[in-house]
């Protein structure tokens, strides 16, 4: 299993097919640019409402309630985007160290010749026997 994992992460490097953490990451981008628009909208909103309480267009309530409203508003954008970054940010390391992680020690294992228990036991998640006695393995790393 780990060599057949080695060869496909090879393969996988070489062709880069990393497309689904790719379109992650241009969802996560696309929903910034969204939050960044949205946040622009709400500015000129809030430029209009100042001006119409200038001009008595409205009561001093009246913009002070949506002033509040859009204020709200962005802010929680902000606080959006912010997270968003954070994902895009920990997308990527989170990628590269775990992929990283498991490479190096698969490559480990595969150089041993008696592997120890707690070195076998970082690469497997679980072992399951079920009434029919078959064994199922779960490792810690993906299997293409």
């Amino acid at each position: 299993m780990c060599k057949k994992y080695l060869d496909a992460k090879n393969l996988e490097n070489i062709l880069k097919t990393s497309n689904k953490l790719e379109q992650k990451k241009e969802k996560i981008k696309i929903e910034i640019l969204k939050l960044e628009n949205n946040n622009n909208k709400l500015n000129k909103k809030t430029d209009a409402c100042y001006n119409d309480k200038l001009e008595d267009n409205i009561t001093l309530d009246m913009y002070k309630r949506a002033y509040n409203n859009f204020i709200g508003e962005i802010q929680t954008n902000n606080h959006k985007i912010e997270k968003y970054k954070e994902d895009l940010i920990n997308l990527e390391n989170n990628k590269l160290l775990d992929d990283d992680y498991y490479t190096n020690k698969i490559k480990e294992f595969m150089k041993l010749e008696n592997p120890t228990r707690m070195f076998i036991a970082s690469l497997i998640d679980k072992i399951e026997i079920d009434e029919d006695k078959n064994i199922n393995i779960y490792y810690k790393f993906k299997l293409v």
